[in-house]
């Protein structure tokens, strides 16, 4: 008997909303993504983007031009939305629900993908991963 617990995306919009209700935080994690990330990209995925603290981070340090940034929760996306138009970042960032065990991206699209909290969400980590590296463009980061 398998224990493997399912997706629930109900409790994934409980999460979006708990936690930018008591104003969680991502710097740890963020920062040390943000650290090992090369400059100079030009087009990069945030994959469960969230609340794009971590995208907006990744455009403040100047690592990057563009950046999508992915999740499936529609409310993580719509708090991201919130600080990108509060930034006036609607230029550099453009948010999307998807799922990454099956992205809409044709293959070696990206420069870099960035992922952070969100593996741990991940329903089938191999399926993601092989995701992610299809859409990485040869001698991308990640």
């Amino acid at each position: 008997m398998s224990s493997a617990v399912k997706w629930n995306p109900l409790c994934h919009e409980h999460f979006a909303f708990l936690f930018g209700l008591f104003g969680g935080s991502r710097e740890p994690v963020s920062f040390k993504t943000i650290k090992q990330l090369s400059s100079g990209k030009d087009l990069v995925l945030d994959v469960a983007t969230g609340t794009c603290d971590l995208a907006i981070e990744i455009l403040n340090q100047q690592k990057a031009n563009h950046i999508i940034g992915i999740d499936l929760s529609k409310g993580m996306l719509e708090k991201g939305q919130e600080k990108i138009n509060k930034l006036n970042l609607g230029e550099k960032i453009t948010l999307k629900q998807e799922d990454c065990h099956n992205l809409s991206f044709e293959d070696n699209s990206f420069d870099a993908v960035v992922v952070a909290f969100g593996v741990r969400n991940f329903r089938d980590l191999l399926q993601g991963l092989k995701e992610i590296n299809r859409v990485l463009k040869p001698n991308g980061e990640f």
